[in-house]
């Protein structure tokens, strides 16, 4: 499968009823891991054109399909060790391109998700549950896995600096879920970031740096 077909895969789909992945009828693609995460990098890379192609729910139905393991398997082959560790760290690394193209416009007058929670399948609401929809938050604790967690923070991390609110809250929201994991490399990063947050998110910062998010 090219990168047309699969994004046509992903998002020409009927946006209104049950979402396309949990229809009786649908099938996922039959093709090794690998490819797919090649596949789902090209998208995170390619979101800003694909944006003006297909309408915000069909936009966020294909992200959570490549993000939630409820949707499908991909999510899964990106901390499964058999897969290629370059290929793997490719397609995390990728999200902070997606966060910047696409979720870093939301407008910051929208106010935090926690306060004003965006409507199902929106980028508001798609961007907030990014980190916490991904399948993995460090717990347990797994050598073979140390340097993909690594990544993954380094990737969540990226994101927190972008200049968005809505980048911003959702690398916060995923920190929180890697407190208990990697609480030291949290707290880290969250410090250094209250240095220079505003108002508005300094208390949400604390919070996740304790691991208190939802």
């Amino acid at each position: 499968m090219n990168i047309d077909k699969f994004i046509d895969y992903l998002s020409d789909r009927d946006a209104d009823g049950i979402e396309w992945y949990f229809r009786e009828d649908h099938n996922d693609p039959e093709i090794e891991a690998s490819r797919l995460l090649e596949l789902s990098s090209e998208v995170f890379t390619s979101i800003e054109k694909l944006s003006t192609e297909f309408e915000e729910k069909q936009i966020c139905m294909g992200l959570r399909y490549l993000v939630n393991p409820s949707c499908g398997p991909i999510p899964y082959f990106y901390v499964d060790t058999s897969v290629e560790f370059t290929v793997r760290v490719h397609a995390i690394s990728s999200m902070e391109s997606l966060f910047r193209a696409l979720f870093a416009k939301i407008p910051d007058e929208d106010g935090l998700y926690i306060n004003m929670p965006g409507l199902r399948l929106s980028y508001k609401e798609t961007c907030y549950m990014w980190w916490d929809m991904f399948p993995r938050h460090g717990s347990p604790r797994r050598a073979d896995l140390d340097r993909t967690d690594d990544v993954i923070l380094q990737t969540i991390v990226s994101i927190l600096q972008l200049p968005s609110q809505a980048c911003r809250e959702s690398a916060l929201h995923g920190l929180g879920h890697w407190s208990l994991s990697r609480s030291e490399d949290v707290e880290k990063a969250i410090r250094a970031f209250l240095a220079h947050a505003t108002p508005d998110l300094k208390a949400y910062a604390v919070d996740a740096m304790r691991g208190r998010v939802q």
